[in-house]
């Protein structure tokens, strides 16, 4: 065949799904693939409508199908989180396949940003503790938002929010403690690193149960564990702190 297009050696093809920026076709068969995986779609002529005449004046006039390659560089998945369109989310990277998804009650770690439109960072924390209860407000701003989000993230997952001054949430009050000027669209970005796991460990150390609570910050998931039967094991005391917070070690 003889190669009518390319966008190789180009920017990659950006558009909205749905919009009509590019053919129709292309919407159809870019909405079967998987971010990552590069397709070869042959597409009859009477498919090849709609769309910039950019694209269509690349066809053959004589009704022959194409082939088309395409590789789904990226995908940004949007949602409106509430449905009154006070906060939208944009969800720049889905994480792990098969990860778990937060619920009421989990604690988390995650990375925070609040900014403006403009680009203007207000606040930021790196790896902070934060908890899945309305109740709670983490020391964020809209927190609840943020809480409402990270039900649909995954382990790894990426997204960021834009809150708009009508969100129930955003106050004269609120607004003034992280700085955020009057009636101003805030960005959020969040990223979840992790979903602490808590285990009572009096079954399985032979305690008396519900007196020694696990909380396993960075969990792994393998079949190799030591038990009361000789084995070998070597740690780390990575600390130590009493009930007033002091260092034991």
């Amino acid at each position: 065949g003889v190669l009518l297009d390319t966008s190789c050696n180009k920017e990659p093809i950006k558009f909205t799904m749905g919009s009509g920026t590019v053919m129709e076709a292309w919407d159809r068969i870019v909405s079967t693939m998987r971010k990552g995986e590069i397709s070869r779609f042959t597409v009859p002529e009477m498919y090849l409508t709609g769309g910039p005449s950019q694209f269509l004046a690349k066809l053959p006039d004589d009704g022959q199908e194409v082939d088309y390659d395409i590789e789904l560089v990226s995908v940004v998945g949007i949602r409106d989180v509430f449905g009154d369109n006070s906060v939208t989310e944009r969800i720049h990277d889905d994480g792990e396949e098969y990860g778990i998804s937060p619920k009421t009650g989990d604690e988390l770690q995650i990375n925070y940003e609040l900014s403006l439109k403009s680009g203007q960072v207000l606040d930021s924390k790196q790896g902070m503790d934060f908890r899945m209860a309305g109740h709670a407000d983490n020391g964020v701003y809209c927190s609840k938002a943020i809480q409402k989000s990270l039900e649909t993230f995954k382990l790894k997952s990426c997204g960021t929010l834009i809150c708009r001054w009508h969100h129930p949430e955003r106050s004269e009050a609120a607004d003034i403690a992280h700085n955020v000027p009057n009636r101003e669209e805030v960005v959020i970005k969040i990223q979840l690193l992790e979903i602490y796991e808590f285990e009572d460990c009096g079954k399985k150390a032979f305690w008396e149960e519900a007196l020694v609570l696990k909380k396993a910050i960075k969990p792994q998931r393998c079949r190799l564990c030591p038990g009361f039967d000789g084995t070998w094991c070597k740690v780390k005391i990575l600390s130590a702190t009493g009930c007033g917070q002091e260092e034991l070690l």
